[in-house]
């Protein structure tokens, strides 16, 4: 009902709407806890490994202890199992648990809140089910307003304030889809945000979004890194330029190609920084000034279920249980995404355990007729000439569907040159169709996926 109004408002009304929900917000996630958050984190960040650790194993025995006294679904666990709280000490000890996955949450949202939280003192998130249904679960307040600290922890790494004046790309329909004409942004005036359509981007509206960019001085850019990657391309192609450079872009929510960063780096003239969160509250990665991404080991532990590996790095899927979320705490939960972990330590000087990449889902992995899994195609789509965007979808064992946007001069010779990418790596057998298309398909949230598989 509310989106139906806010459609049919002035766009004044809207600019209004935005900014009374970005104060709300505000005021839910920049507590005065959040300081105190910050500020210890801050401090932490500058900890040994072995304290990391030390952290991690204390906070995992006082979860673990909570979760058996006080969420039923543990304490039946548990008790099933022959198991005590004593029995986990460190992570190392999480393995006798079972792995929790997404199908066991959705069947049991109820026995996880834990019983000293009531429920209707939580706030009620879901996922926006990329792969299915959705999914449902509850936070406890204060362990937003954490997880908010440790990504603005990472920001303020490339020397970012809170309330910088920022541009935001997301998934979020602040512009109605039925507007035709500029402005394609809505302002929240809370945080000193301008929220851009991700839906109205096109080859014509660029240079309205480039013009209101020039008018104003962002600090800094945030959002889906397939938007943003979009306006790049956009602006490359039309010669267009920014008068007034973001100082770093801050991707997040999707993987981020290495072709999308570096289109974003040369439009934009500014480094393209990463981050990897989850919703759950289980887990967190955030890139550093040189590109690597730490575990933000205060949130959470990380287990690796090891797919590939080799002598310096490990591609793995992620296995995770927080450490924050007292309210619905998530014990070995699969998360269901992969990352490419390192032994190597980090140039920058923090300690903590370091990935070289996110991967992305695991079921964005392709099979091949021959059994292979392939998880990492981001080179298969990097520097294609005359490609906007594409999308490369499995729907049987020897059958690819490649989607592909084109831009201007596109030809026979530029799709030879991306079957040829995808043959050296899935091989001869597989059949590949194109299909071209003036737009690909987002999530719920308006998020772009560049590999599905539907087995």
């Amino acid at each position: 009902m509310f989106q139906s109004f806010y459609n049919k408002s002035p766009v004044f009304l809207q600019n209004l709407a935005c900014t009374l929900i970005g104060f709300r917000k505000k005021k839910k996630r920049y507590s005065p806890e959040f300081h105190r958050f910050l500020n210890w984190l801050e401090e932490s960040d500058t900890w040994s490994l072995e304290q990391l650790k030390e952290y991690q194993s204390e906070q995992l025995r006082r979860i673990i202890q909570h979760c058996y006294e006080t969420v039923p679904f543990y304490t039946k666990q548990f008790d099933q199992l022959k198991l005590k709280p004593t029995d986990i000490k460190t992570p190392d000890d999480l393995k006798c648990l079972p792995v929790l996955t997404k199908e066991t949450v959705r069947n049991n949202v109820s026995s996880l809140i834990s019983t000293k939280f009531p429920k209707k003192s939580l706030v009620q998130v879901a996922t926006s089910g990329t792969t299915g249904a959705g999914l449902k679960f509850y936070h406890d307040p204060m362990a937003i307003v954490f997880q908010w600290s440790v990504w603005w922890r990472f920001r303020r790494r490339f020397g970012i304030k809170l309330y910088d004046r920022h541009a935001a790309f997301t998934g979020n329909p602040v512009v109605p889809q039925r507007q035709q004409r500029k402005p394609y942004w809505r302002n929240n005036r809370a945080v000193n945000q301008v929220r851009f359509s991700a839906f109205h981007l096109s080859a014509d509206s660029v240079h309205d979004y480039v013009a209101w960019l020039n008018k104003n001085d962002f600090v800094y850019f945030s959002g889906y890194p397939s938007v943003m990657a979009a306006l790049a391309e956009f602006m490359q192609d039309k010669q267009l330029t920014l008068q007034k450079p973001p100082r770093v872009v801050f991707c997040g929510s999707e993987s981020v190609l290495p072709s999308q960063r570096q289109v974003m780096q040369n439009v934009f003239g500014c480094p393209v920084a990463d981050q990897y969160g989850a919703a759950e509250h289980v887990c967190n990665l955030s890139q550093c000034e040189h590109g690597v991404y730490h575990e933000d080991m205060e949130m959470g532990v990380i287990e690796r279920e090891v797919i590939e590996s080799d002598k310096t790095s490990v591609s793995a899927r992620i296995i995770a249980t927080g450490l924050v979320d007292m309210a619905f705490p998530l014990l070995r939960y699969d998360i269901g995404d992969v990352a490419t972990f390192t032994t190597e330590r980090c140039s920058c000087g923090r300690l903590s355990l370091t990935a070289s990449c996110i991967d992305g889902r695991i079921e964005s992995y392709i099979v091949t007729p021959d059994g292979r899994k392939i998880g990492r195609m981001a080179h298969v789509f990097a520097d294609l000439p005359n490609v906007r965007e594409s999308q490369i979808v499995q729907d049987s064992i020897d059958h690819l569907v490649v989607k592909v946007v084109r831009s201007a001069g596109y030809d026979a010779t530029n799709e030879l040159h991306f079957e040829q990418r995808i043959r050296a790596i899935v091989g001869t057998e597989m059949k590949i169709k194109f299909e071209y298309v003036n737009e690909i398909p987002r999530t719920k949230n308006g998020k772009l996926r560049a590999v599905i598989s539907r087995i």
